[in-house]
């Protein structure tokens, strides 16, 4: 149960400061059961509740009162008696358990706002399955040929078993929408499936378009073979990871859904609520179009504020793209950057509802991949050891299961990568599969694609972290302490003596702890704090 959840509708801009998890911790840890002159009547009072105080002997007590929008009570059940008034609304909790509010430490809270469309639910389903719940919304959404449709929530991880007829998520794809450029989107945000007529939309780096092909791959989208998914005779099999889905532009889809929220905010503050989510970590907030689409959620919280409806806390950990601050020479103007977040910071320095004192950079990307694919589809996630590749087999059922790792440093695989001529051709894989037991695509080497360039990296590293520069690697980027191989987890001692941990997906510093590595000898050292 929540705290005033039945009295909400009628004084809800009054529970605004009791809604945060740490108010009500703090507030439960510090009350009393009641004030030297008397209690004066309060606007709820919830009785006959397990109501848990987060104190340091955690205790549960019975009941609480609250003025104002805010507690000013916790204790007796007999005891709240005397802050009942002739305007008090009292409810009977029924023993049901009352928490402090709950603090979602990373979320992106533009996508949690469920405004009808096409989505899976998460649930596993084979091509066939998919192919027909897919087909049912392009009927359902009534679109023009030629009109993009989103499709959200699939389980990319499970499920998606092949057959005779659906060898592949594209074919499925085209089956349900012959017409209509389709995204499916995974339930994690990383991973992404297209049909035919999107794959064709793929523009290159010159603003062509060139759509994905076996061709393209080796050309124009080289850098994102990896992590795009390739059926028995090297053509997109339909899904493609992280970066490999920048070239196709479905932002229509996105910026639709925008409008909606921007329309209605108060569903993201009700949705939070509703699961008793009181605070949040925006893990990535941005002024404008950025990796989520078009439109800010900076203008979502605004509203939320003027409106009064903002009934939960947010941190905003704001995302700028490095790369669009370069200067003439080719380098990131950090002080160009920072006089952006500056403001953004400073904007809500009063706003007792919302901060935005903590910045993300990333080389975000998804250790997963689509093991259906010919061959298994690398990882997109930046790691500081190759990819192991698995050898699969496939049960009567369409299941894998793995049997064992390719060994990347064999002979038959140094020389596939030494001479992939000999063994592109269909025969030729035929061929190598059947001596070896894996496909010679699977002797590839991947770290991974980082989402910026080495340097950048460097320069983050410098500017915010002891710069050790005798460690540099051969492939540009400084190496971070204590990386864990498999997970890429770093924890830097940060001037100023904070500590601040940081992950290989996702980077995220505290404001004010730039040193001077960043500006070069010629300038100071900025303070932000």
């Amino acid at each position: 149960m929540h705290i005033g959840s039945a009295a909400r509708r009628a004084w809800s801009a009054k529970l605004k400061a009791a809604t945060a998890a740490s108010s009500l911790a703090m507030a439960l840890l510090s009350l009393t059961p009641a004030t030297a002159r008397g209690p004066v009547p309060a606007d709820l009072v919830l009785k006959n509740a397990r109501i848990y105080t987060v104190d340091g002997s955690h205790r549960i007590v019975e009941a609480l009162a609250v003025k104002n929008g805010k507690l000013v009570f916790v204790g007796d059940g007999k005891a709240v008696g005397a802050y009942i008034g002739g305007k008090t609304v009292v409810e009977d909790a029924g023993g049901k358990l009352v928490l402090p509010g709950l603090v979602d430490s990373h979320i992106h809270p533009r996508g949690i706002v469920d405004f009808g469309g096409c989505n899976l639910q998460a649930k596993a389903h084979t091509l066939a399955e998919i192919a027909t719940l897919v087909r049912q919304c392009v009927v359902d959404a009534k679109l023009e040929p030629g009109k993009w449709l989103a499709v959200s929530q699939w389980e990319y991880a499970a499920g998606n078993q092949t057959d005779s007829k659906f060898a592949t998520l594209r074919a499925a794809l085209d089956a349900a929408a012959p017409d209509n450029p389709i995204v499916m989107t995974g339930w994690d945000g990383h991973h992404g499936a297209y049909n035919s007529r999107a794959l064709a939309l793929a523009k290159n780096d010159k603003g062509e378009t060139v759509g994905y092909s076996k061709k393209t791959l080796q050309t124009d989208f080289a850098k994102f073979k990896s992590v795009v998914g390739l059926d028995i005779h090297g053509e997109p099999s339909g899904d493609i990871q992280d970066e490999g889905r920048s070239p196709i532009d479905s932002s229509e889809t996105s910026a639709r859904e925008f409008a909606k929220l921007l329309a209605e905010p108060q569903r993201l503050a009700q949705r939070l609520n509703s699961r008793g989510i009181t605070a949040i970590w925006d893990a990535a907030t941005y002024a404008s179009d950025g990796i989520f689409g078009p439109g800010s959620m900076y203008d979502v919280y605004d509203k939320l504020e003027k409106t009064g409806q903002q009934s939960f806390r947010v941190n905003m950990a704001q995302y700028w793209t490095p790369e669009d601050f370069r200067d003439a020479d080719g380098r990131v103007n950090w002080d160009a950057l920072f006089v952006k977040a500056d403001a953004i910071k400073a904007k809500y320095n009063d706003n007792p509802l919302a901060t935005a004192d903590s910045m993300k950079i990333f080389a975000d990307g998804d250790m997963e991949a689509n093991s259906n694919n010919t061959p298994p589809t690398f990882g997109a996630a930046f790691r500081p050891v190759p990819y192991l590749q698995p050898i699969f087999e496939k049960d009567a059922k369409g299941f894998l299961s793995v049997k064992g790792y390719v060994d990347i440093s064999s002979p038959e695989c140094v020389y596939a990568r030494a001479v992939p001529a000999d063994v592109s051709s269909p025969t030729a894989i035929a061929d190598f599969t059947k001596r070896y037991g894996f496909h010679p695509g699977q002797c590839a080497i991947s770290y991974g694609i980082p989402q910026h360039a080495p340097w950048i990296f460097n320069d983050y590293r410098a500017c915010f972290f002891d710069h050790p520069a005798d460690l540099a690697r051969s492939d540009g980027l400084i190496p971070f302490p204590h990386a864990n191989s498999a997970l890429a987890f770093e924890v830097f001692k940060v001037r100023r003596g904070l500590i601040q941990t940081v992950w290989a997906i996702g980077g995220v510093f505290p404001y004010g702890i730039r040193s001077g590595w960043c500006d070069g000898p010629a300038r100071s050292v900025a303070s932000l704090a």
